[in-house]
């Protein structure tokens, strides 16, 4: 049925000598989100606003429509296309079949006319940008069924995973270039089989637009959390879904309360929405330690939020990049994580080594948060200055240089 579905059809796209360029090359960026703002979004938001203020290229974004993200970036001045999708029909393996999906996304590419089109999601069913006659260039995050197979039993799902790894090397192959946001994954995916050699990906890393290096005034505790003046916060700022572990926060914080080791005014945040908000919520006003721990929702002042803790913790199952732990980094706010997928690669500094916890190992968790809330000031302050240092080498500006060289390299600008 793929097949069929990916026909050369280029009846959308006029030729090259039909065309009426105005104006500066359109990209088109396109990622059916999940719904809140988490990484990918922010990636897709900074980058577009920089290459908007660039004046090289017009970035030009489909969502789904109605998310915080499409209202992000519309609020921001970045011209955007709201898309529907069928929700029986939202899992990776099936999003091909959504005909009403697709029928929207090739409305608008017939109206924008895009010089290329940047796919942010998905696998096979993006080739449809490249069987239309647009070309296609695609990063890969680091989610989807490549990471939910992986060293799975299930003999069907097993299965599955092979079948996966030759499409995916092909899908690779129909692409005009393929980029990865970080050399973990790109190693990974060579070991497992999914890459033809190391130069099959370009690696571009994620980075800190300009705005976001400034420190805040102040690192005061937004008021509507309604927290005692002499409050300490460790937060989880992130995606409430399974991949993201938030309920593994809930138990930190229960066993942090428990030990009594910790003083009184050290509260617990978590911020964000998501498939698991209702567990969370449930799970809080079941806890033991439900009068120490808040809920604070989607925040658009997750910087602020950031700022205000004493610590992040990150306890993601997987992560492609880690932008939050980057954000962290910068604002000099310490991040206790999980040592999955790229993490290691941005804490790669010999002062973060005690930050880094073997995944799933709630007990390290709990010692690590514990041992950093009762650091000594100036051992804080060294290390979150080199945090800070090591941050400054993830600069959105050089993603952007290498992204606009994938762009004009492909479309022949040089």
């Amino acid at each position: 049925m793929l097949t069929t579905l990916l026909q050369p059809d280029h009846s959308i796209r006029p030729a090259s000598h039909e065309r009426r360029e105005t104006g500066l090359p359109k990209i088109l960026f396109f990622y059916p989100d999940l719904g809140a703002m988490g990484g990918i979004e922010r990636y897709i938001h900074q980058v577009g606003l920089m290459l908007k203020d660039r004046h090289a290229f017009q970035p030009v974004v489909v969502c789904s429509e109605g998310t915080p993200f499409f209202h992000r970036l519309k609020a921001d001045g970045l011209r955007v296309h709201g898309v529907r999708s069928n929700p029986l029909l939202s899992r990776p393996a099936l999003r091909g079949l959504d005909k009403s999906l697709w029928g929207q996304v090739r409305r608008i590419v017939a109206t924008e006319q895009p010089a290329l089109v940047h796919v942010h999601i998905g696998q096979n069913e993006n080739l449809r940008f490249r069987h239309w006659g647009f070309p296609t260039v695609y990063t890969f995050h680091g989610y989807g069924p490549l990471y939910s197979l992986e060293a799975t039993k299930n003999p069907i799902k097993r299965l599955y995973k092979r079948l996966s790894q030759p499409r995916f090397r092909r899908m690779i192959d129909d692409l005009d270039a393929f980029m990865i946001v970080s050399h973990t994954e790109r190693d990974r995916l060579l070991t497992e089989g999914y890459l033809h050699s190391a130069d099959t990906a370009t690696v571009i890393h994620n980075g800190l637009c300009p705005g976001q290096w400034a420190l805040p005034e102040n690192r005061n505790i937004p008021g509507d959390l309604n927290l005692p003046p002499k409050a300490r916060l460790v937060s989880f700022i992130n995606r409430l879904d399974h991949n993201k572990n938030p309920l593994l926060f809930v138990e930190m914080a229960e066993e942090l309360t428990l030990r009594g080791n910790i003083e009184d005014h050290v509260y617990f945040l978590i911020a964000g929405d998501g498939p698991l908000t209702q567990a969370v919520r449930n799970r809080i006003a079941a806890s033991s330690a439900r009068n120490r721990i808040r809920y604070a929702g989607y925040r658009a002042d997750a910087r602020e939020l950031i700022a205000a803790s004493e610590a992040v913790v990150h306890v993601s199952s997987m992560e492609g990049f880690g932008l939050g732990i980057l954000e962290a980094m910068a604002l000099e706010t310490p991040c206790v994580a999980f040592a999955n997928g790229a993490i290691p690669e941005i804490l790669d500094i010999p002062e973060a080594r005690p930050l880094l916890v073997t995944p799933g190992d709630l007990g390290a968790l709990v010692r690590r948060v514990e041992a950093l809330l009762k650091s000594p000031a100036a051992d804080r302050k060294k290390l979150t200055e080199a945090l800070r240092l090591r941050a400054t080498e993830f600069d959105l500006n050089i993603t952007v240089d290498k992204l606009e060289g994938v762009y004009r390299r492909v479309l022949h600008l040089d």
